[in-house]
């Protein structure tokens, strides 16, 4: 029955998610949401030369349309430029523009392009999944076409959404709890934006929580007997979140320290050790496949020169650490929760600043939960120590990995803000098992479920204030 009852949550939860995410595929204007063009130029390049990924010429790559995009993409941002704000139609169905895309759909020469787009630096899984949606589409107009890769970032969000609500469930181990945090992944406002855009952070996200998932499902298991179904599982989904953005990095601490759990626990338990052995294996053998499925390169362009660059250390990294500022800070949390389409339409500065309190108050609830356990161990907690530990613990690494990167941008590129707050999505899972746990803890038992409905109805007015925002910038201006 219990069971039963987690799997009824879990169709609502994926049913929810579909119904926002549709919603929000509509709402937001084709190519408006930051850097669509670069990535579908990308997957039209696969998708119209075998799967194969463009290679990277030694010239300058426009960071917003590449001049070389093909014809009708070029005419497909025309278009939402000329109809975007005061320009917008009212009173019609259609636009003349539409016609003009389906016709170009028929002629193969409208879908020429060498793929010399911002997102070619990217490995190449999510790119190459989502030509599947393409290529369904490839008669059809470039819009649909458009459209079916969002519906495929879609996909992944449901997938990033469900994960969500097992990663609080077996960690908060409370119904309301679990559903709240998946409702949390379907609203986020960065969340709810990447996951309805062509682009690989829906994939990336999405495979990182399914990661956290493997990795809290090894936890719940005995140190010395982990399940070599999990273990071959985490292997795959980290070969193929590592060939899907370089932030998946920030989950894998988390799989060596489990690892590294189970080596200690087991001795020299040839059991444990074969397991352990064909998971590493599962990685390696899937890293290769994926390599040379979706990172083959394409013939006909020279590659770019060698640069030499700055050696990066750890005492490098300690420096960086040392000397950042609250400012940098600050611009992480904002672009993590309430900077849309290219980062020029933001939530207003009041709701962010509820936002700041917001955390506050988690990090006040932290330290309330701390004496509550320590002070009323046997009647109060109803969470494992063990995966909310592990959840702090996958939260920190994952940040520092991602201030990791802007280190390394920093130095090899002299780039500042490189990194934005929506690359610690991939921690979202983690963080918000984390956090579900403190909420519930601080509060009796009888008063989770209400507790859980204050934070549900909160996360919505969220999301419908940041849908507000986009659309009136979008169409009112």
């Amino acid at each position: 029955m219990k069971r039963h009852l987690d799997l009824v949550l879990v169709v609502l939860v994926v049913s929810i998610s579909i119904l926002r995410g549709l919603f929000w595929i509509g709402v937001y204007p084709a190519l408006k949401i930051a850097d669509e063009p670069s990535h579908f130029d990308d997957i039209q390049y696969r998708a119209e030369h075998a799967l194969r990924a463009p290679r990277a010429g030694d010239k300058v790559i426009n960071p917003v349309l590449s001049p070389t995009a093909s014809r009708e993409l070029s005419t497909l941002w025309a278009a939402t430029q000329h109809l975007w704000q005061a320009g917008f139609t009212t009173r019609r169905h259609a636009v003349p523009e539409e016609r003009t895309l389906r016709d170009m759909a028929s002629d193969p020469g409208s879908r020429v392009t060498n793929g010399q787009s911002s997102a070619i630096v990217y490995p190449g899984f999510a790119y190459t999944v989502a030509t599947i949606p393409y290529l369904l589409f490839s008669r059809a107009s470039v819009l649909v076409r458009v459209l079916a890769v969002r519906v495929a970032s879609l996909a992944w969000g449901t997938l990033f959404a469900v994960c969500t609500f097992f990663a609080v469930r077996w960690t908060a181990r409370d119904r309301s709890l679990a559903l709240v945090g998946a409702l949390f992944a379907i609203f986020q406002p960065l969340a709810a934006q990447q996951t309805v855009a062509v682009n690989n952070d829906a994939a990336v996200i999405a495979l990182c929580a399914l990661l956290f998932v493997g990795q809290l499902a090894l936890l719940r298991r005995p140190a010395d007997t982990p399940s070599r179904g999990w273990l071959i599982l985490l292997g795959c989904v980290t070969a193929l979140a590592l060939d899907t953005k370089p932030q998946a990095w920030a989950l894998v601490p988390g799989t060596m320290l489990l690892v590294l759990r189970a080596l200690l626990a087991s001795g020299r338990r040839r059991s444990t050790q074969v397991a352990l052995a064909v998971g590493v294996a599962s990685f390696i053998v899937m890293r290769v496949l994926v390599h040379l499925i979706c990172d083959r390169m394409a013939p006909g362009i020279a590659a770019a020169s060698v640069v030499a660059h700055p050696s990066i250390g750890p005492l490098g990294f300690a420096k960086f650490l040392w000397d950042l500022d609250d400012k940098f800070i600050d611009y992480l949390f904002s672009t993590g929760w309430g900077s849309f389409c290219w980062l020029d339409v933001h939530l207003s500065s009041a709701w962010q600043d509820d936002l700041h309190s917001a955390a506050l108050v988690l990090w006040i609830a932290c330290g309330i939960a701390a004496a509550i356990a320590w002070l009323f161990p046997d009647t109060r907690r109803f969470w494992d120590p063990g995966p909310v530990a592990f959840s702090f613990f996958t939260a920190a690494t994952g940040f520092m990995v991602i201030l990791f990167a802007e280190y390394y941008a920093r130095t090899y590129f002299l780039a500042v803000r490189a990194v934005q707050g929506r690359a610690l999505l991939v921690v979202l899972p983690a963080a918000t098992a984390f956090f579900a746990t403190v909420l519930g803890t601080i509060v009796p038992a009888r008063l989770r479920t209400l507790l859980a409905a204050i934070v549900a109805i909160g996360i919505v007015l969220l999301a419908a204030g940041s849908l507000v925002t986009v659309v009136a910038y979008e169409y009112v201006g």
